[in-house]
């Protein structure tokens, strides 16, 4: 599996169990139009934030810095290490980022469409660069999530 894929796959299945409409761009969190079941939290390893396209490989071989999104949920992960035995159900809130439908940590970063699908749209948070992803049906989610 590449890198990104992953991501990309859990997001479409979250957001296509959900069938959310687009959503406003300006929201830090979103309309959905499904019920909520308690509350769902994540986090990615290292170099998971998303794939690597030619400028992100030519960026990293120039500074030697990775793409922010490989390594926004370091700390969270690194953190999780030496407690892992001890977790307990309050820990979780600073081990795991909260990704409930909707939710976009630090607002809406970015937003885009995939070529040949208006009604898709690719919602990444402001703080993590996490994929979050609408449409208004499972095929326009499942291009949109590659």
């Amino acid at each position: 599996m590449h890198r990104g894929r992953g991501v990309s796959f859990l997001a479409a299945a979250a957001a296509s169990s959900a069938l959310a409409l687009a959503p406003a761009a300006c929201a830090a969190s979103f309309p959905i139009r499904a019920p909520t079941f308690g509350t769902f939290r994540s986090v990615l390893a290292q170099g998971e934030g998303q794939s690597v396209n030619a400028a992100d490989l030519a960026a990293y071989e120039a500074s030697g810095q990775p793409p922010n999104t490989f390594v926004s949920q370091q700390p969270l992960y690194v953190g999780i290490m030496p407690h892992a035995s001890t977790l307990r159900p309050p820990d979780l809130k600073r081990y795991y980022k909260n990704t409930n439908f909707g939710f976009m940590p630090g607002g809406v970063g970015s937003v885009k469409s995939p070529p040949g699908r208006p009604d898709a749209q690719i919602v990444r948070d402001a703080r993590f660069g996490m994929a979050h992803i609408y449409g208004p049906n499972r095929a326009d989610l499942m291009y949109a999530a590659g």
